[in-house]
């Protein structure tokens, strides 16, 4: 049984995926009753879970995987994490500095720590036929005479990035 702990503004996200059996919502800085730190962990421990896959590098992750009582913690050892991660990974080095991969790529590598067979990194969206319906509709409203089955091409650039490497530039 796979449980995905999310932050509810990204409940929506996973919802075109079959490899999940349920989710709890988590958000730390919000926290209400239901989606709180206690809340989450006692809802986790109820479950009695055999692992934890310890994705996000926050060391309240963690923290809350212990919590949940999971006997097996995996994540990447960053950020005072080690301690409470039963296995954990050590980031490549680089310079003899710790270097922190991209998210797709410490995905994949935490999952290979558990078993999982290699993907490719390449990102997907898995989306509902709603969902499909309403893009549709979306593109027909923006692009009249766009072909209905997709066969144009299709460009999205999105400039507006907050933090991370997206927003590194200029000098090049």
């Amino acid at each position: 049984r796979i449980t995905g702990v999310m932050r509810p503004i990204l409940a929506d996200l996973p919802a075109g995926t079959p490899w999940r059996d349920e989710s709890i919502f988590y958000d730390r800085h919000k926290g209400g009753v239901e989606s709180g730190f206690r809340a989450v962990a006692r809802a986790l421990r109820a479950r009695g879970p055999d692992l934890a896959l310890v994705l996000p590098g926050s060391l309240s992750a963690a923290a809350l995987a212990v919590r949940a009582g999971a006997r097996r913690r995996v994540g990447f050892a960053g950020n005072w994490r080690r301690l409470l991660l039963a296995d954990p990974l050590a980031l490549p080095r680089e310079r003899g500095r710790p270097r922190h991969l991209p998210p797709p790529l410490a995905y994949l590598r935490s999952g290979a720590a558990i078993g999982l067979p290699p993907q490719s990194p390449r990102l997907e969206l898995a989306t509902t036929p709603a969902d499909d319906r309403r893009a549709d509709a979306v593109l027909a409203a923006a692009f009249p005479g766009r072909d209905p089955g997709g066969r144009d091409p299709l460009v999205v650039l999105n400039d507006n990035s907050s933090n991370g490497s997206a927003r590194a530039g200029g000098g090049d």
